[in-house]
Parts: C-alpha cells; structure tokens; sequence
C-alpha cells in the first residue's frame, strides 16, 4: 500500500495548473482533471499539497487513450547506494560545487530542514557532504555569482526571503547577510538580465508576480522591481527569443493568468 503520510507534504502548485491548462482544454476536461483535488479555478493557489497534485495526474490517467502508460526505461536501474535526502525534498540543483570534475547534488527541503550537499564519487554513488540553511525552501539556483570559479547558489523560500550562499570551493557553503523578494518565491531562474557578466535572477513570487535581481558582481543582489506585465508567477523560463543578445522571460501565470512573454529591450 501507498504511504499515504507523504501526500499531506506542501508543494508549490505550478505543475498542477500547467498540467490543468495543458490537458484541460474544454470546462468539462478541467472538471474532470479537478475532480477529488479539493481545488477550484477560482482558487489559484501557489501552495498545495503532494497528494493534490498526485490525484489531477491520477485523473489524468484516467482520461488517456487506451494502451497508453507510463513505464520505466529499460536502460535505467535503481541506484545501489539507496535515496539521498531525509526530509521533504522540494527543489534540486546539479553542479560540481566540490570541483573534482563530476556533477553533484543539493537539495533544498520545504517545511523548515537544512538544505544539504551531496557529492559524487564519479561513479552515481553521493555521500552527504554537508547541509546549511533552514528555511522553507522551493527553488535553487546554483551557479558562479561572485566570479571565483565555484558555484554558489541562491535558496528561494516560500516563508522568509531568499537568501545567497557563497562556496569555497569544496563544497562547503556560507551564508550573506541578504534576505530577498518578499517570502512568497516559488520558482528561481538565473540569466544575465543587465548583460555585465555576472548572473542575475528571476523571482516568481506567486500572485506577487515576478521580480528581477542584480548582481553586482560579488553576489550582492539589488531588487529591481517588477517585471513588466506578469501579474502572478509560478514558473518561469529565460532565453533570448527575439535573437537580441538579451535574455527574455517567459512567466508562467497559474490559474486564469496564463503565459506572459516578457521581452528584454
């Protein structure tokens, strides 16, 4: 049986709507995939829980063609050194943030846990390296923002403001005094906004909309406000789409706000 415990976890609900406005379509489609959610299009709301959003892909399920079916690849096998994380994990971030040349992991916890550090041996086995941290986290971006050649990382969080940690070198990371955004961040996105050289990043903040923040360079960060028509973000992505050399956004709105395409003049 299903441990049912693990469905009352919290969960940002960005994939539920983008689920809901992918496979919804017409008013019945949507109340169907609503169907046992306990949510409604008229309560777009950026927290939920796991099991909200496990009984819209069941109903989704539910509602595909037959012989349709979700499988494991043939070419994949549970790894031997067993689960990483002790808590509620709610974001993940790779890169080699012990500079031994392969990819490692953190993992950012909701509810309150450390977020913690876990390196590879190059093989796929991690060891836990270290944790730091302790909000309510729901997003990383994990990247060099004080131009030393390791990667730090930013912890957006959901109940206080986001923070920025600095690396030094081995993995081991240190806080900054700053406290970011205005404690409702639910998805990260990292781009250099202002075209200095350094990596800025995009805030969604829910139904607070989305903000960006510069880097001076050293891993200060400045708010620089809203971002144009985004009135609410649960996701976003950043890539030049009008091939100007600048990166452009794309906020995804949640509920009734849909896709806002913001671009970067």
């Amino acid at each position: 049986m299903p441990n049912r415990s693990f469905e009352s976890l919290p969960m940002p609900m960005a994939y539920f709507w983008l689920l809901l406005r992918e496979f919804g379509g017409t008013p019945e489609a949507e109340a169907a995939l609503l169907e046992g959610t306990g949510v409604t299009q008229d309560d777009p709301a950026a927290e939920g829980t796991l099991g909200q959003t496990l009984a819209l892909v069941r109903n989704l399920a539910a509602r595909l063609p037959g012989g349709w079916a979700l499988t494991a690849g043939s070419s994949f096998h549970a790894a031997t050194h067993g689960p990483l994380g002790f808590a509620a994990v709610s974001a993940v971030a790779l890169g080699d943030v012990d500079d031994d040349g392969d990819l490692d992991v953190v993992l950012g916890v909701a509810g309150g846990g450390a977020e913690t550090v876990w390196s590879n041996d190059g093989s796929g086995t991690f060891t836990l390296l270290g944790s730091f941290g302790a909000g309510d986290t729901r997003a990383l971006v994990l990247a060099d923002l004080d131009g030393d050649r390791d990667l730090d990382v930013v912890v957006g969080n959901l109940a206080n403001g986001d923070t920025v940690w600095h690396n030094d070198g081995s993995g081991s990371f240190t806080g900054t005094l700053q406290s970011l955004g205005s404690s409702t961040t639910v998805a990260l996105t990292g781009a250099d906004v202002d075209q200095d050289g350094d990596l800025d990043y995009f805030g969604s903040f829910g139904l607070a909309g989305l903000h960006v923040f510069l880097n001076d360079g050293d891993a200060n960060f400045l708010d620089g406000g809203p971002v144009g028509e985004a009135s609410s973000s649960f996701a976003t992505v950043a890539a030049d789409f009008d091939r100007d050399g600048a990166p452009d956004v794309v906020a995804a709105g949640g509920g009734t706000a849909g896709e806002v395409v913001e671009l970067h003049d």
